[in-house]
C-alpha cells in the first residue's frame, strides 16, 4: 500500500495498517516458538527470535535497498514477491517437519519430568 500512496495521508494509512499486522504477528509468532520448546530453553527461543527478526529486518532492508539503487522498483517487488514464496514454501517442507520433530522431543522432555 505504500508502494502506491499519493499523499501524506495515503501512507500514514499504509504505516498504520503495517504497524497492526507486525504487532499482531510478533507476539502470535512469538508464543508460537515459545510452546515449542522445553521451559529451560524458553529464555533462548526468545534471544534466538529476536535477533533473527532484527537481523531480518535489517539485512531486509539492506539487501533491498541495493536492489532499487541498481536496478529498478519493479525487481525490487518481484524479489520482495519471490522471497515470500520461498518463505512459504520453506514453512511448507521444512518447518512444518521441524516443528512436529520439536513437539515430540517437548512431549519427550514433559515426560521425563514426571
Amino acid at each position: 500500500m505504500s508502494s502506491v500512496a499519493s499523499g501524506s495521508v495515503s501512507l500514514v494509512i499504509a504505516a498504520i495498517l503495517y504497524g497492526i499486522g507486525f504487532g499482531s504477528a510478533q507476539p502470535a509468532m512469538q508464543a508460537a516458538i515459545i510452546r515449542l520448546v522445553p521451559p529451560n530453553r524458553v529464555g533462548m527461543a526468545n534471544a534466538s527470535f529476536s535477533t533473527a527478526t532484527d537481523l531480518g529486518i535489517g539485512l531486509g532492508a539492506m539487501l533491498f535497498g541495493w536492489i532499487s539503487n541498481y536496478t529498478s522498483y519493479q525487481l525490487l517487488f518481484i524479489v520482495s514477491a519471490l522471497s515470500v514464496v520461498l518463505s512459504f514454501l520453506c514453512f511448507q517442507f521444512l518447518v512444518k517437519k521441524i516443528i512436529v520433530w520439536f513437539e515430540w522431543l517437548v512431549l519427550d522432555y514433559e515426560k521425563l519430568e514426571s
